[in-house]
């Protein structure tokens, strides 16, 4: 898969979506109909909730196999925070749960009042 931040701070995606790595469900259009798809799209479409948005915070970004991960400067906090979605049966996302996550989520369970300075994701480790 692969993830692209614009010059506006949203975050867009293409690829591979078996573990939800493009941050929002996969659709195709078929006629006046959309249905899902189940494990790619090859069209570049924004991820789901706010990074989607212009002046979303996002500052970088960071893609294992089949996760992703987004560093966000918080506007009340001036703090950099982290979001993840995609894969996470290996901790990948840092999450206490090993479900996948389709939509992007704050990662706050393991590593909140922290101020991030840069992250990092291998294969299948953050």
């Amino acid at each position: 898969h692969t993830v692209v931040l614009d010059e506006s701070g949203r975050l867009w995606t293409v690829g591979d979506n078996k573990y939800g790595q493009l941050g929002r469900i996969t659709l195709v259009e078929d006629g006046e109909t959309a249905r899902r798809k189940k494990n790619q799209d090859e069209v570049l479409r924004p991820v789901e909730g706010f990074l989607s948005e212009q002046g979303s915070g996002c500052v970088d970004i960071c893609c294992g196999w089949s996760h992703t991960m987004a560093s966000v400067k918080d506007s009340e906090s001036g703090k950099t925070i982290i979001y993840g979605w995609g894969r996470n049966d290996k901790g990948q996302l840092a999450t206490q749960s090993n479900t996948h996550v389709t939509i992007p989520q704050l990662l706050h369970e393991t590593i909140h009042d922290i101020d991030i300075k840069s992250i990092c994701c291998g294969s299948e480790s953050s």
